[in-house]
């Protein structure tokens, strides 16, 4: 069965790297920058004025790198993790929650980065390859008791070429590029089409995948979310019975 929720969690790896191009641990360093933010603003206030020489340098550096270069960083500054607790997430930053019941389970970041590793043995060298210079990263995962119906919400970083990209183009690039990877995993009968589906109370386009493997039906929608240099993609994913869209059901809005 785990080998099942892999497989279909890879499926969401694949098509968010559709856009990679520069490898980058983020999730790592977003992590790091959140465990040192605290710290960082009491060092700031603390700190000493800058001289008038080396300020002339940053703005002068400032004025060279671009507005474009300069609204990339910001964006990297701004996203933020979200949080998971008593089978509810949040993230502030995507604005959006997720509520399931006690038939699920959410996987602690440690236990994301296991199934990572897991699945790079699987898949074998150029999958762990894949996942290491990925400039994706998970920042939530669902299990079902069942042991292969699965929820998640994975982020990928849009180089600055891809900066201006619709959700529309994003779903158009990665509808291109998943089929040939799903077949050198074994996946048979594959479908893969742009749809629209219901998500937040809206019609939102999204990605619809069904394909079989070792004779079980595997069905998944992935809804893409842009945010601030971002795609974060919401997927939900049920084996012999389409139930995605009641999985999408289960997202809300912050208030």
């Amino acid at each position: 069965m785990k080998r099942k929720v892999l497989t279909i969690f890879t499926i969401c790896l694949l098509a968010l790297s559709a856009c990679s191009k520069n490898p980058e641990d983020i999730r790592g360093t977003i992590m790091t920058q959140e465990a040192t933010s605290a710290s960082s603003e009491k060092q700031g206030a603390d700190a000493p004025s800058a001289s008038e020489d080396t300020s002339e340098k940053t703005s002068d550096a400032e004025t060279s790198s671009g507005t474009s270069e300069k609204t990339a960083a910001s964006s990297e500054e701004e996203i933020s993790l979200g949080h998971s607790l008593n089978n509810i997430y949040e993230s502030t930053f995507l604005g959006i929650g997720c509520k399931l019941n006690e038939e699920w389970t959410f996987l602690s970041d440690e236990e994301i980065q296991k199934t990572n590793q897991f699945m790079g043995e699987f898949m074998g060298e150029e999958m762990k390859r894949a996942l290491k210079n990925a400039t994706t990263f998970t920042d939530m995962m669902a299990t079902h008791s069942n042991g292969m119906d699965t929820v998640n919400i994975s982020f990928e970083k849009l180089p600055l070429t891809y900066s201006t990209m619709t959700e529309m183009q994003y779903l158009e690039l990665s509808e291109s590029n998943m089929e040939t990877p799903l077949k050198n995993m074994g996946m048979e009968d594959i479908s893969i089409s742009i749809g629209k589906c219901n998500f937040l109370g809206k019609e939102h386009s999204c990605l619809i995948v069904s394909a079989t493997y070792s004779g079980s039906n595997c069905y998944e929608t992935i809804v893409p979310i842009k945010r601030s240099g971002y795609v974060a993609n919401v997927v939900a994913c049920t084996w012999n019975e389409n139930k995605t869209l009641e999985l999408l059901d289960s997202f809300y809005v912050l208030e």
